[in-house]
């Protein structure tokens, strides 16, 4: 049965699905209006809540997913659109995610390996044939949005260290997974690191 959500009149569903910020919501046709939709997750998940009031968030709501211009269903797919709070979780969890040790094999002998510390300190090391060759770069790291910004700030090559150019380097993010680490800086090749630690 097709429902216009500006006129929705059955009863709220005691079996709610509650989605959070960014996440999705399925209509179940039990709904009462979006504001009860809105409210019930706003009650589930306050954290991510957190500086939004309820009317403008509604009408965040409604504007992202198209309401009073589109008939609904049951079984159609609304989306939470994020609030401050649930971007900043969203971003401390991948930062959480890329928090390891990550290696990359390339040109058939130059293996770089890639650690990313908790404390916002970055090593990188980059190996050429089978260890007759090393760079090592100190650094530091942050990421924004879908970018790594990392800063050398001195290297060692063999016995000698140079100062580091102290510039951030973009590192722009392709894929982040549990075990997978695509990147790509500056519009240059992308580098492939699959997780050691």
């Amino acid at each position: 049965m097709k429902i216009l959500l500006a006129s929705l009149i059955v009863v709220l569903s005691t079996h709610i699905v509650f989605a959070e910020p960014g996440g999705s919501y399925t209509l179940t046709g039990n709904e009462k209006s979006i504001e009860a939709i809105v409210k019930a997750d706003m009650e589930q998940h306050p954290d991510l809540y957190v500086g939004e009031y309820l009317r403008n968030y509604v009408a965040k709501f409604k504007n992202e997913n198209k309401i009073g211009r589109n008939k609904l269903a049951p079984g159609d797919i609304l989306i939470f659109p994020d609030t401050r709070a649930s971007l900043k979780a969203k971003g401390e969890a991948r930062q959480r995610k890329l928090i390891g040790r990550w290696k990359s094999e390339w040109e058939s002998e130059i293996t770089a390996i890639s650690e990313f510390k908790e404390n916002g300190e970055h090593i990188y090391e980059m190996v050429v044939m089978e260890g007759k060759l090393t760079l090592t770069m100190f650094g530091l790291w942050v990421m924004e949005d879908d970018c790594i910004r990392i800063k050398d700030m001195k290297s060692k090559y063999g016995k000698t260290e140079k100062q580091g150019t102290k510039k951030w380097a973009e590192h722009k993010i392709l894929l982040l997974t549990d075990n997978e680490l695509h990147t790509q800086v500056e519009g240059q090749k992308v580098l492939k690191y699959t997780r050691i630690e």
